[in-house]
């Protein structure tokens, strides 16, 4: 039986009708849907109770508001089934999402995770411009996206560390509910980038199977909890590299990960961001010079070349994608990557 996890914390109706509706109309007709309900003051919660009252598949609880990864983890505390989807209350699927991710799991024992393509889409469910295929996993994957595949691991895991993220959204993940049992729950007390976390300490253990369909969509809309301008900060980029590390330390207990791999190099794209944020948030020279005098001692190459680029002696344009692709090949992990017939 599959487990749909449905949180809700005043999401727009309209919204919510339309992710019932995909729930509903799913060709596999075995699952459960726990929702999570965080007393939502805007008639969600009332609607959620008149479109289920008559279906013993869902199951309601109101719960206090602490968050969307606690009201994620409690719709997994109360999962009776042995796979899980996350069905975030403002996004969509396609009607066969749940019966083609459960099948490749079944056909593929050795995987946990089953994943699927992605598209965005806006308030009015179209597509937007800056689509998936632009985003670095997706760039970094290519014409991988095309074909079924498996990816061991821990080669998503070590893929997190140059593009942040390597599941664009939770909507395109159907996890085995063993995997929260080994690996865990999401982090409550991090902040709103704790799937970034998980995402990475369970890729570095756990085996994925990709379903190259485009079978989950994320929606963009102005009412998203999701704050966009703090990614592109000095304090994101420090708590992914706190979030890293402590992804790193559960699996190091595991597989021994830390003695494998040059962490100094792992880090360099997230430390190289984290120094180019703290000069341009930082107004007096007098601190900017300071900041690069410390930095210096311990990530030297990091301000050699960011000078080199002041200079214009070198380049700004620095690739993320072929950064870790390097990595990945000389670590041979890029024979992790099984393509499927």
């Amino acid at each position: 039986m599959i487990s749909i996890v449905l949180p809700n914390l005043n999401t727009p109706i309209d919204f919510l009708k339309k992710r019932l509706e995909t729930i509903k109309n799913q060709t596999s007709v075995n699952w459960e849907c726990i929702v999570i309900d965080g007393f939502s003051t805007n008639g969600s919660w009332e609607y959620l109770k008149s479109q289920t009252e008559k279906e013993v598949r869902f199951r309601l609880y109101q719960l206090p508001k602490k968050g969307i990864y606690n009201a994620w983890n409690e719709g997994i505390y109360r999962a009776n089934g042995e796979f899980i989807y996350i069905a975030t209350s403002d996004d969509t699927m396609s009607n066969e999402l749940i019966e083609k991710m459960q099948n490749a799991l079944i056909k593929n024992p050795d995987c946990s995770i089953a994943h699927c393509g992605l598209t965005i889409i806006d308030g009015n469910d179209n597509p937007v411009d800056h689509s998936w295929e632009k985003y670095w996993t997706s760039q970094y994957f290519g014409t991988l996206l095309q074909q079924s595949h498996k990816r061991l691991a821990p080669h998503d895991g070590i893929l997190h560390m140059s593009v942040q993220t390597v599941y664009t959204s939770i909507t395109q993940l159907l996890i085995k509910e063993s995997v929260f049992r080994e690996v865990g729950v999401f982090l409550t007390d991090v902040g709103p980038i704790a799937d970034f976390e998980w995402g990475m300490r369970v890729a570095l253990l756990e085996n994925i199977i990709y379903v190259p369909e485009k079978l989950a969509t994320w929606r963009l809309h102005s009412d998203q909890a999701t704050d966009s301008n703090y990614n592109n900060t000095a304090a994101h980029r420090k708590k992914i590299v706190q979030l890293a590390n402590h992804a790193f330390n559960f699996s190091n207990q595991t597989i021994n990960i830390k003695n494998k791999h040059d962490l100094n190099a792992l880090f360099f794209v997230f430390d190289t961001d984290r120094f180019r944020f703290l000069l341009r948030e930082e107004k007096s020279l007098i601190k900017k010079i300071t900041i690069a005098f410390y930095w210096s001692f311990k990530h030297f190459n990091i301000v050699y070349n960011y000078l080199l680029v002041k200079l214009n002696l070198k380049s700004n344009n620095f690739d993320r994608v072929q950064f870790i692709r390097n990595y990945i090949i000389s670590k041979n992990l890029n024979k992790n990557i099984i393509i499927l017939s």
